[in-house]
């Protein structure tokens, strides 16, 4: 056993969890990422078997595809000189056994959990992933109801082990028992206990075929399953006996004592049973997401079990440091309409929550607010993405687990109508839509609208957005925009972002831009009925309104109210500061929004800084520099001596030989949307997106820049990569019929013409070092995949990717491209035959979070010898986001109102 303290790798121990013939298992944290995880420490003689340990690490790899809010994750194998260590999730909470153990649980209960281990097994099921372990003591419940499974899928990985005590995660195959007791000798068993007690534990579980030592699919888990909720409901296993012979004969030959059921079970729920436990395989559900369905449709007709369901499994543990607060939660998140509890002031109760994204979600950092509460303070919407696909994420705060909305990919900005019914959206490409809640039928509503600047649906029925930098209105059926405002030339406007509807009716809120790089920048009003605008606050970002009449307002990664009167539109009193620590990102857009009902959410940030650094394929960092602030995109120069990197609204150059960092004079940089650099291939220009378009930037005449394509503006253009040549500029044009495509723009005369023009979205671009061939990103598969084709010649191209991938980068030489999966950074060998491309299979080089910029283009690069990675870290917050419900009574409290 390991004491604590010890250090295996970046993991410091904190105490044991547990020990078997599968490893010890200890509770560490994660010094680099600073979090507590659960590691596995294989043993010696597992881990010098190289045959052994690369079939482990082959389904390991499978297994951390599992990205599923009721799965406890893998994050990854590391190896030290010490040891062998299996790198996973920290569940946190009681086993479904130590439950199960004081007593049966209600039906609502039951039900609830049993729903969410189906969710589970349905995820790995899709991905051909059978658990062939599941039991109670693999299920972990916490005090506020979530699941999590366990284990998934490791018996499969490991097998060709010695029986033992504790051998948990074996499982024979063929050719390695085949009788039933060596079926047995090498089944999946639990931690500790003599090599009896753990087999009879893990037997009552076996599905008769498992049992007889038999192939088994599917539908064993399905069987394993029903024995759960068989537990849950009447405190009992359904197959039990004094010895391994006993149990294994009575999950082979007999029927659970149906008797046992509690006489509230409903028939429904009784029908669900039976199907799973039928011993004949053929009979049971074919697919565990049959009895999910069941059992929530049986759920949502029962409406009082669905309320008991909600008050039992997700409240009735959960511990709040007030009576109060837990009654404020109760009332508002199981929809409950009475009145909201007081606090000892007869004031509304101020509650404060953590929402937890799923597993492998990360939100999605963009200039606009990518955060939005109902109007009902029931509901929140996010943007989030996963695997590098962006959707918009919707979770009642009555439930634990978020849903990706169909139709929503590539949204980079989202607002509430004013009934909660619809979500309006503005994509990548520049279209407004709208997402119906009750049906998922989206609407185009408009095109060319600024995907940054965010949005406002008011009362009227009428839609704010930003176009050509200034606000216009188009109404929810759709139709041309109305200009609303217009760029005062005089004070050098730039644009007029982040609209917000007054609940009046009577105006709106935004923030406007003017001077060099958004420096006089100010949130004002606008009179809708006059047009009249009114300076409120000089400076800030994000102008929100609080229904207790506060102007609520982002200014230094601080949440500042000041008491405000909607009616005439002025600021009555001094701002105070509400709410520290913010997320703000590399746009400078918070992540905040506030209810009609007065409750807040938001993302939390971390310090607001940001490190570059070199990491290594084994993935070792060696930090370069530390910022004030949030690097973004960098870009190694051709020499390889220098990197230039957005930082805010401006461009900078390191020197990585001297350590100096350098601003670029960039005038017409808008401070939304630029970056997205590209050297030219003798290092004396970059190519850069603006607000004004793409821009060609001397680096050696102190950053003069001038527009390289007039039109290149009002279609969204992106430039990706300079041809080795210097002649042509690879870029992404923006449409809204076709998504993202790709052109290729001549450098000596402006010329412009397609090269991918499909309905699918592709991004991404990159020419290869001797600029025959293209590497880039498209979802026409249905996710974000990686493909290599020729730049001209005949329409063919080879996949890179197989398992989802973005974010594509050539090696200097050609010979090797990379690619981000998620938070794995995969590599790939590329040789050139003549017109064919052979690429080798993906090999996984790490695993680390890293941000991401936008959906396809890379926020790293790569060393010119390929063996090292240019990469921003961010020290950010944890991901989840915080909710402070009856938010308002703190502001009243903090500045009070006339």
């Amino acid at each position: 056993m390991l004491a604590d303290g010890t250090r295996v790798g970046p993991f410091e121990i904190v105490s044991p969890l547990g020990a078997g013939g599968m490893g010890e298992v200890y509770r560490a944290r994660d010094t680099n990422l600073h979090r507590d995880v659960a590691i596995k420490v294989l043993p010696d003689a597992f881990a010098a078997d190289a045959e052994r340990l690369a079939r482990f690490e082959r389904e390991a790899r499978i297994l951390a595809a599992l990205n599923h809010p009721n799965i406890a994750a893998i994050h990854g194998l590391e190896r030290t000189s010490t040891a062998t260590v299996l790198v996973m999730e920290l569940a946190v909470g009681d086993t479904l056994a130590a439950r199960v153990a004081r007593g049966r649980l209600p039906v609502d209960a039951a039900v609830a959990i049993a729903i969410q281990i189906a969710a589970a097994l349905e995820a790995a099921h899709e991905k051909g992933i059978v658990h062939r372990d599941l039991k109670p003591a693999n299920v972990v419940v916490s005090g506020d109801g979530r699941v999590k499974v366990l284990d998934f899928g490791l018996a499969k990985a490991g097998a060709g082990g010695a029986g033992g005590a504790g051998g948990a995660g074996w499982e024979g195959t063929a050719g390695e028992g085949a009788d039933v007791a060596a079926a047995l000798t090498h089944s999946p068993t639990v931690y500790g206990g003599t090599m009896a007690g753990v087999l009879l534990g893990t037997a009552a579980y076996m599905s008769p075929e498992q049992a007889r030592g038999r192939a088994v699919d599917k539908r064993t888990d399905i069987w394993a399953f029903g024995c759960l909720l068989f537990e849950m409901l009447t405190g009992k296993p359904a197959f039990a006996g004094d010895t391994l012979t006993d149990v294994v004969a009575a999950v082979v030959t007999n029927e659970p004592d149906w008797s046992r059921l509690p006489g509230e079970t409903p028939a429904h729920l009784r029908r669900v049973l039976r199907r799973c436990l039928r011993k004949d395989a053929a009979g049971r559900f074919h697919d565990i997401a049959d009895a999910r369905i069941d059992l929530e449709d049986a759920r949502a007709d029962d409406q009082p079990v669905a309320r008991a369901t909600q008050t039992t499994a997700a409240w009735r543990r959960t511990i709040w440091p007030l009576a109060a607060a837990a009654l404020a939660v109760a009332a508002t998140l199981i929809g409950v309409r009475s009145a909201a509890p007081r606090s000892a002031g007869g004031a509304p109760a101020v509650t404060r929550l953590e929402l937890d994204l799923p597993s492998g979600v990360e939100m999605y950092g963009g200039a606009a607010p990518g955060v939005a509460f109902a109007p009902d303070g029931r509901r929140i919407a996010y943007i989030g993405s996963l695997d590098g696909n962006r959707h918009i994420y919707l979770r009642s705060l009555d439930r634990f687990d978020s849903t990706a909305l169909s139709g929503t990919d590539q949204a980079q900005s989202l607002f509430f109508s004013p009934d909660g019914s619809s979500l309006a959206f503005i994509t990548a490409d520049r279209t407004l839509k709208a997402v119906s809640l009750s049906d998922g039928l989206v609407t185009v509503l408009a095109h060319d609208t600024e995907q940054f600047a965010g949005g406002t649906w008011g009362a009227d029925g009428r839609i704010t957005v930003v176009r050509d930098g200034r606000l216009v209105q188009v109404a929810a059926s759709g139709g041309e925009p109305q200009p609303l405002t217009t760029l005062d030339a005089s004070k050098h406007e730039r644009l007029h972002i982040w609209p917000v509807a007054l609940p009046n009716g009577a105006g709106l809120l935004f923030r406007s831009i003017a001077g060099d790089e958004g420096k006089s920048d100010q949130i004002e009003a606008l009179v809708t009925a006059t047009r009249e605008r009114k300076l409120l606050v000089p400076g800030g970002a994000l102008p929100l309104y609080a229904p207790s009449g506060h102007l609520v307002f982002v200014r230094d990664r601080d949440l500042l109210a000041a008491p405000f009167d909607s009616r005439r539109m002025e600021v009555t009193g001094p701002a105070v500061r509400a709410v520290s620590d913010v997320s703000v990102d590399f746009g400078g857009g918070p992540q905040a929004s506030v209810s009609s009902t007065g409750s807040l959410v938001y993302a939390p940030g971390g310090t607001g800084t940001s490190h570059l650094l070199w990491v290594t394929r084994e993935g070792i960092e060696q930090p370069i520099v530390d910022g004030a602030t949030r690097f973004r995109s960098p870009r190694l120069a051709p020499n390889g001596q220098s990197v230039v990197v957005q930082i805010g609204a401006s461009l900078w150059v390191h020197d990585l030989a001297r350590g100096t960092l350098t601003r670029l004079v960039t005038r017409n940089v808008a401070t939304i949307g630029s970056g997205f650099t590209v050297w030219s291939p003798d290092g004396r220009h970059i190519a850069f997106r603006s607000q004004e378009g793409v821009r060609w930037l001397d680096v050696q005449s102190g950053g003069s820049s001038r527009a390289l394509s007039p039109d290149s503006r009002n279609n969204g253009d992106v430039p990706t990569s300079i041809s080795s040549d210097g002649e042509s500029l690879l870029f992404i044009r923006l449409d809204a019929g076709t998504s993202g495509d790709l052109y290729l723009m001549s450098l000596r005369d402006g010329s412009v013409r397609p090269i991918l023009r499909t309905p699918a979205y592709e991004g991404g671009a990159q020419l290869s070092p001797d600029g025959r061939w293209i590497v880039y990103v498209s979802d026409d598969s249905g996710r974000f995949e990686v493909y290599v084709r020729p730049l001209g010649g005949p329409d063919r191209r080879w996949p890179v990717s197989t398992q989802g991938g973005s974010f594509p980068v050539w090696r200097r030489d050609g010979k090797e491209l990379f690619y981000r999966a998620g938070n794995k950074m995969m590599a790939v060998a590329v040789t050139i035959r003549s017109d064919e491309v052979i690429l080798s299979a993906p090999r996984l080089l790490f695993d680390r979070q890293y941000p991401f910029e936008a959906s396809t283009i890379p926020n790293y690069d790569v060393s010119l010898d390929g063996t090292k990675f240019l990469m921003v870290k961010d020290d950010v917050g944890a991901g989840r986001l915080n909710v402070i419900l009856n938010w308002t009574e703190e502001l009243k409290r903090l500045a009070p109102t006339r």
